[in-house]
């Protein structure tokens, strides 16, 4: 994993009601975060995943940054500590081209055991990253957040989209398909 990454800083603190962290930059780290609008946090997990800056400020050797609506404060609790990343190469950009919301509709979502959960009827641009719908096997429609704990990887030979376990993230409509 960290042959992909590059870290450039690591969460000192949280504040999980305002969703902001603050972060201390490694020493070539700090200006990074001057132009950047998202960079990779890892958990500790070896899987880091993107989260969106909406605003930051600076602090001597720190950089406070809020993030935008999507990540929740649940999550953010869960930040100290985590790594924070950027990809060491142009791979990333390509990994995320990949991924991109407007290439996905009509696509069908395989679950790590094999089986189709739905397709893909609908895309979300969001600041947060963005918003997936499905329409399920049994005719209801559910959401996914784009995010990198859950979209894998896309394989249009077959026209399919790899996630990992969706149990988490997956938000079914209220109306059942009889209604």
């Amino acid at each position: 994993m960290h042959n992909r990454w590059r870290e450039i800083g690591h969460v000192v603190a949280v504040e999980s009601a305002q969703r902001s962290v603050r972060i201390k930059a490694t020493p070539n780290g700090l200006t990074e975060f001057e132009s950047l609008d998202r960079f990779w946090l890892d958990i500790g997990t070896g899987n880091p995943f993107c989260v969106r800056i909406a605003d930051k400020q600076f602090l001597r050797n720190l950089v406070k940054i809020r993030f935008t609506p999507g990540l929740s404060k649940d999550m953010v609790k869960k930040l100290v500590n985590a790594q924070v990343l950027l990809p060491l190469s142009s791979d990333a950009g390509e990994a995320e081209e990949s991924f991109s919301l407007s290439t996905l509709s009509g696509l069908q979502v395989m679950a790590p055991s094999g089986q189709i959960l739905g397709t893909v009827i609908e895309t979300i641009d969001t600041p947060a990253g963005g918003v997936v719908r499905l329409e399920m096997l049994d005719g209801r429609t559910a959401a996914l957040p784009f995010v990198d704990q859950v979209f894998k990887s896309v394989d249009r030979s077959r026209n399919v989209i790899h996630v990992a376990d969706v149990t988490p993230f997956l938000v079914m409509d209220d109306l059942s398909p009889d209604c």
